[in-house]
């Protein structure tokens, strides 16, 4: 073995955890939520077009030894406590024995933790969720069999959506991803996968999100399309702060080597505002409850979206996006687009994307109680209960009090709510508080 490779089967190191943010400050930083990385391999054995690692590692995957792995969890479990560990590792559920073995030592620990896989290979998702396992995240990109061969990701799975379904019904979450701005994808193709991406994000305990294509050196679709332009705000710099954008002497530097600075920019794919275009999708799959009520209701169309302006990638311009996206549909009518905003500001709440301020919408004297109580109340202009009930916008309920339902109390705690009146009994909210807490 060369001297500059590590020799990963006797590899003793374990990352500097004591380094890393305290629990706390990971919290704020993630909205609540703790998330280790935890390595249990390195490399990927396959080879899609859109991605450096088979040319960093040779289509070669490396695992740790049990041993290392070990000492990982068990730092992290005293280090943290009771958290969650991402496996950072692209092929780690491939490898069945080593999954064998996390799964015993995971669940002896009580430790929740998540990884990475693919749709288009067998899986025993029952023993990752008995074992503790939360979620999986797999990239489905595009919802095109002819651009799942163009990109070599292997056999594209007719019955994505049916498994994503029977994944999430066991338990399991699902993070699945998308890619719009494929240089060979036609505007037809990017609609339908936008349009596939919502489907996904219907189905509770799912998460996605769609990324614009970042070109990237050594890969297959690089080699074969050049034909890229500048287009500050691909994922690989979205990171970066800049506190008026770029300076003008910034741009000329990135515009000198692009080669250098390929994360700003995007292949010319015959769409200009392809990363608007991903940033609202992703809006619109995050409230999939909105979204399809948009669909279903609306006769909203996907196209609207392609004529969104371009923007950074901000929570606050999001919105914005979503509002101007309402604004633009002159089939609605003008009490349509005040329950259509409402109904997005409410769901973007439940699900953790924004806080909401719930005093504005006022209160009827009887729901001080479930305020009392530590639950948020939100009074609603309309009637969302057809919307919130309705098979196609499946979401977690407890409890549905009558045919016009005005008002949603929240606990904030576990993300659960009811529907109520707002003219209901106290001896009702008492019982809606004491499902909430359950």
């Amino acid at each position: 073995m060369p001297d500059n490779q590590i020799n990963y089967s006797s590899y003793s190191t374990i990352p500097a955890y004591e380094l890393m943010p305290s629990k706390s400050e990971i919290e704020k930083i993630n909205r609540g939520k703790v998330f280790i990385p935890c390595e249990a391999g390195r490399g990927c054995s396959f080879n899609c077009a859109f991605c450096c690692s088979s040319s960093i590692w040779n289509r070669r995957v490396v695992f740790f030894n049990t041993d290392i792995i070990l000492k990982q969890l068990d730092e992290i479990r005293a280090r943290y406590g009771e958290i969650t560990i991402y496996f950072t590792c692209d092929n780690l559920i491939y490898n069945h024995d080593l999954i064998d073995f996390l799964c015993k030592a995971l669940k002896g620990r009580e430790l929740k933790w998540q990884c990475r896989g693919r749709l288009d290979i067998d899986c025993d998702y029952e023993k990752l969720y008995n074992s503790g396992c939360e979620m999986i995240m797999v990239g489905i990109e595009s919802a095109q069999s002819k651009t799942w061969k163009k990109i070599q990701k292997g056999r594209f799975p007719e019955d994505i959506i049916a498994k994503i379904s029977d994944i999430t019904n066991i338990g399991l979450g699902v993070t699945a991803t998308y890619i719009v701005g494929f240089p060979f994808e036609t505007r037809f193709d990017v609609s339908n996968t936008l349009l596939h991406a919502i489907r996904v994000s219907s189905n509770p305990n799912s998460d996605v999100s769609v990324h614009a294509l970042t070109p990237l050196p050594k890969t297959a679709i690089y080699d074969s399309y050049q034909d890229i332009h500048f287009n500050n705000g691909t994922d690989l710099v979205r990171g970066l702060e800049f506190s008026d954008g770029l300076l003008p002497i910034d741009v000329s530097l990135i515009k000198s080597d692009a080669n250098l600075f390929l994360g700003f920019y995007s292949f010319n794919c015959g769409i200009d505002n392809i990363i608007s275009i991903a940033e609202t999708a992703t809006a619109l799959c995050k409230t999939s409850i909105f979204t399809n009520a948009l669909l279903e209701y609306c006769k909203f169309t996907i196209d609207v979206v392609f004529n969104l302006s371009e923007d950074s990638y901000e929570q606050e311009k999001l919105e914005r996006k979503i509002i101007t996206l309402i604004d633009t549909c002159d089939f609605l009518k003008n009490e349509e687009k005040i329950v259509l905003r409402e109904l997005f500001e409410i769901e973007s709440c439940l699900r953790g994307l924004k806080q909401l301020d719930f005093e504005k919408f006022g209160m009827p004297q009887q729901f001080h109680l479930a305020r009392d109580a530590g639950f948020l109340v939100i009074l609603c202009s309309y009637n969302f209960s057809k919307i919130f009930n309705s098979r196609l916008f499946s979401f977690s309920m407890n409890m549905y009090a009558g045919a016009n339902s005005y008002a949603i109390i929240f606990n904030p705690s576990n993300k659960k709510y009811v529907l109520l009146k707002t003219g209901t009994s106290i001896e009702n909210i008492v019982y809606s508080t004491y499902l909430l807490r359950k």
